[in-house]
């Protein structure tokens, strides 16, 4: 499900969830896989904390897909034999998300939206590493995957041009490979034109959002950097340019890899916000009764340590399209206590830090600090309440 707080979205579980997600699975598996899990199950019998059980088939199974089981997410990247020290100022809050997305189960998504400095793109470049280091722990990933020995396998990042694409994959994903030991002794890799090449036809590949012959590649994973700001088709079509592209992607991916309803890999959708019909709003939204999507949406101050910012804080209203947006006085507060915001607005807490912010430009500060969506980028009326003051309900209209 998806809890709305402060004006921002985030996925958590019910058990109902897990348990529906559970029963999709087992729904999912042959009669020989069903009867290997109960003998599996019944290996595990009576196992604790305390005296933890072994299950000599469980592992025979794993080595039969893994030449080395994968270690866990949190040695991934805090071990500095995997990323080097590049994950060492990683934001305790972000690590614990990253835990959450690849050892919570079944997720095929996550949409990383809200401010702008919170680290975003960081944590899917993060994750981008991480897919790309569980294939490199398979025996034969072509044919887990189902797929021809001579086909590439790609994991592809997008973005608005080709050079903010290769931004994306060379400065956050390529650095972390780079000091990792394991990758260079492991899953060496070659940068060509295009893509950077692994062994086993294993590809990441930087491509813009015009570029049609990203379609063309097995992605097994991709990232979508800044979907918010990909520019509107001149199509006749309702769809913007990012959820044309999402839905090609998705769909190609579905295509190529999923095996009786379930699907490998991670498609990261990273962007700040702009307003209340944006593509991530609409990808959270899709999200409420989806529980593979995974969803995070921080204002800056949400992810950083308390001790970055000023104790003290100062109370703003985050408006709609009757309500302007304002800090609110002492005098204001006294007259919301114990009563929500008008419908649509949100009120919310900000450090003391970022007053001359919200005095120079609340609705910029609203959505790039506080990672709230507004109704317009720039709106054209900028008091909208007096429009509601000008109207005199007792005159007849016309």
């Amino acid at each position: 499900m998806i809890k709305i707080k402060d004006g921002h979205a985030r996925s958590e579980r019910t058990e109902e969830e897990e348990e529906a997600l559970l029963k999709r699975e087992l729904e999912t598996l042959t009669d020989a896989e069903r009867a290997t899990l109960e003998l599996v199950l019944q290996e595990l019998k009576g196992a604790s904390a305390q005296q933890p059980a072994d299950s000599k088939l469980l592992d025979f199974l794993g080595s039969a897909e893994y030449k080395t089981p994968p270690v866990d997410i949190r040695t991934f990247v805090k071990d500095h034999y995997y990323l080097g020290v590049t994950c060492d100022s990683i934001y305790p809050k972000l690590l614990d998300d990253l835990i959450e997305l690849f050892e919570g189960g079944n997720y095929t998504e996550a949409v990383m939206s809200g401010s702008v400095g919170y680290g975003k793109t960081f944590f899917a470049s993060v994750g981008i590493c991480r897919v790309l280091y569980e294939i490199s722990c398979m025996r034969d990933p072509h044919a887990s995957f189902g797929l021809a020995k001579d086909t590439n396998i790609a994991i592809t990042c997008f973005s608005v041009n080709e050079d903010l694409a290769r931004k994306v994959a060379y400065e956050n994903i390529v650095t972390k490979l780079k000091a990792s030991p394991y990758f260079q002794e492991h899953f060496p890799f070659t940068p060509t034109k295009k893509e950077v090449r692994f062994p086993n036809n294993i590809w990441l590949a930087p491509r813009a959002t015009t570029d049609t012959s990203a379609l063309g590649l097995n992605t097994v994973s991709a990232f979508i950097d800044e979907g918010n700001f990909l520019e509107n088709t001149k199509s006749r079509s309702p769809e913007s340019k990012a959820e044309n592209l999402y839905t090609q992607v998705k769909r190609r991916i579905k295509s190529r890899f999923e095996r009786r309803g379930k699907l490998p890999g991670m498609l990261f959708i990273v962007s700040s916000k702009r307003t209340d019909e944006d593509f991530t709003a609409k990808r959270i939204q899709a999200s409420i009764n989806d529980p593979t999507i995974f969803v995070r949406d921080y204002a800056l101050w949400d992810v950083r340590p308390e001790e970055y910012f000023h104790a003290k804080k100062f109370k703003v209203l985050c408006g709609n399209a009757e309500t302007s947006s304002k800090i609110l006085t002492p005098e204001e507060i006294a007259k919301f206590e114990g009563r929500d915001a008008p419908d649509g607005c949100v009120i919310i807490d900000v450090p003391e830090d970022f007053r001359r912010d919200f005095e120079q430009n609340i609705e910029d500060s609203i959505r790039d600090l506080a990672g709230v969506a507004t109704v317009a980028i720039r709106p054209f009326i900028q008091r909208r309440e007096k429009i509601k003051e000008a109207i005199d309900p007792t005159m007849q209209h016309p």
